[in-house]
């Protein structure tokens, strides 16, 4: 199946929630079609605000996704 991991910058900057959807999602990879839990808010990709995520999560936020689509890697 398609899945997605959650990549953060790994740097000391990083906010501890993003850290913390970095390693869940690394780990266990979900469905591309199920939202990242990142906090308390709910995103489809870094900085998505369609699910009514927390300015505090998408400010300034570097982190990317990275997708396991069929034939390989896709990180964007």
């Amino acid at each position: 199946p398609d899945t997605k991991s959650w990549l953060s910058m790994r740097d000391s900057r990083v906010r501890p929630t993003h850290k913390r959807a970095d390693r869940q999602t690394t780990a266990n990879p979900i469905p591309i079609t199920e939202p990242f839990r990142v906090g308390d808010s709910l995103m489809m990709y870094p900085t998505d605000t369609s699910l009514g995520a927390s300015l505090d999560e998408i400010i300034r936020c570097r982190c990317s996704a990275v997708y396991n689509v069929g034939v390989g890697l896709l990180a964007a």
